[in-house]
């Protein structure tokens, strides 16, 4: 009703399909996909429930408006490529997500303080949604209890939880019985106590099996931590060169497991300046800003390079939020 310059759709729902019916022809919109992969029985995309992917994407590019699909990595955009050959009425781009800038004024002694975590001890990084089952925090919690005994190592989870009193009660709970198990539950957008968490943690535990992205994976990597992926078929294990993969994080002391560590410990600084030099923010806007360049009229330029800096200069965002 405001003259949008645009909208921003996610992956296969009804409500947005609803939304784009009832505006007007002509409506600017940019379509984010993602692929999730095929394990463990998680759907290829996801998507409300009795809504068929396919037949979602041929009603969404019939619509009388300007639609620009748009990925983050060329392997979603192959397999999406693949899976919905409707897609490609349209040009697909690759749009990496922005690699955050560091915030915040607590590092990685005064959390290991917070939880009592000596200087000199190891600590592993886990987190996610831990009420989204394809996170699977909690078997990283499983395997650290039953196969990580040495008393100087350390999980430190922090969690964002859906239902925060159920959450709450059964993390404090973990926490309480496994003293070398330590517990955050935190919110969205708290990225100055990310920035400390990756500073804290010496390799960050990777579990997802449904992420087509890892927004964790490459904030860490980003920062320059050690981080190990477990394989999942989807796009995590395509994020950057380098990155250490695992079968399984089930056995904290397996072979495969502690190798696994080494390589991440090996490939950290690589994968640091692999990052800095294609998710830093400027290198995001820039790539932004071709897709509106060339997908949208000239009268719509001016804002949207405005829209466009607004959307992903996460420092300027972070300091409203956070602080």
């Amino acid at each position: 009703a405001a003259d949008p310059v645009w909208l921003r759709i996610a992956n296969f729902h009804r409500r947005p399909l609803e939304l784009l019916q009832r505006l007007p022809p002509g409506a600017r919109v940019l379509w984010k996909l993602e692929f999730s992969g095929y394990a463990e029985g998680c759907p290829v995309v996801p998507a409300s429930r009795r809504i068929d992917p396919r037949e979602y994407a041929e009603e969404v590019l019939s619509l009388p408006h300007h639609i620009v699909p748009y990925t983050f990595l060329e392997w979603n955009r192959a397999e999406l490529l693949r899976l919905y050959p409707a897609l490609r009425q349209r040009p697909l781009h690759v749009i990496p997500i922005a690699q955050k800038t560091p915030l915040g004024r607590i590092g990685r002694q005064a959390i290991r303080d917070m939880y009592g975590i000596p200087a000199g001890d190891f600590v592993y990084g886990a987190g996610g949604n831990e009420l989204h089952p394809g996170k699977r925090v909690g078997e990283v919690v499983e395997a650290f209890v039953e196969t990580c005994t040495d008393p100087s190592t350390h999980l430190l989870c922090t969690l964002v939880p859906r239902e925060s009193a159920t959450a709450v009660a059964e993390w404090s709970a973990a926490a309480a019985t496994h003293p070398r198990v330590h517990v955050r539950i935190g919110e969205y957008h708290e990225w100055a106590w990310m920035s400390g968490f990756y500073q804290a943690v010496d390799v960050l535990l990777a579990n997802s099996v449904s992420d087509s992205w890892g927004r964790m994976v490459a904030e860490a990597a980003g920062a320059g931590v050690p981080v190990v992926v477990r394989r999942a078929q989807c796009g995590t294990n395509v994020l950057a060169p380098g990155l250490a993969i695992t079968e399984s994080l089930r056995d904290f002391v397996s072979e495969t497991f502690v190798q696994a560590v080494k390589d991440a410990q090996a490939a950290a600084p690589a994968l640091r300046d692999f990052f800095e030099r294609n998710y830093r923010t400027e290198a995001v806007v820039r790539r932004l800003l071709t897709l509106t360049d060339s997908e949208l009229p000239p009268e719509f330029a001016r804002r949207s390079r405005l829209l466009v800096r607004d959307r992903v200069d996460y420092e300027r965002v972070a300091e409203v939020l956070t602080y």
